[in-house]
């Protein structure tokens, strides 16, 4: 059974969630939806790091099909690039934690919003390809006896 299809949902929508309670705290400038927004995230690089790993072990066995090994690989590389991403983030975020609510410049918040928002992008590119190596290409689909 492969289980990266079963990982990836996840870290999605805990991420996406996230980057829209720390906009929320931002805004009304709460402690809660920032530290709801901050466990969120957590969670959430905790599963791109799991989707990752079991990508890595789900496409051990497509080295037998060339034709998608260039979008295997970018789809690689977006993942790598999101779990970096999201990584100096929360790094960001744990290093000035308490100041991202009182005492941080509202520039600083935004950038900081902007970015994730960015991340997102870069982790939702990826997802696309995933996507295409699925629904073009039927890799690790299986079909019903």
């Amino acid at each position: 059974m492969n289980f990266h299809p079963l990982s990836v949902h996840f870290p999605i929508a805990l991420l996406i969630v996230s980057w829209a309670c720390y906009v929320v705290g931002f805004i009304k400038k709460q402690d809660f939806p920032f530290k709801v927004g901050s466990l969120l995230h957590s969670l959430g690089l905790i599963g791109i790091v799991l989707a990752i790993i079991s990508g890595k072990i789900d496409s051990s066995g497509l080295t037998d099909m060339p034709h998608i090994q260039t979008l295997l690989r970018r789809h690689e590389l977006m993942a790598y690039g999101s779990i970096w991403s999201f990584g100096m983030l929360w790094l960001w975020k744990y290093v000035r934690h308490k100041a991202l609510i009182d005492k941080l410049p509202s520039w600083e918040k935004w950038i900081y919003a902007i970015i994730f928002l960015l991340a997102l992008v870069f982790m939702g590119y990826s997802s696309h390809l995933g996507g295409t190596m699925v629904y073009e290409f039927g890799v690790n689909v299986q079909s019903v006896p």
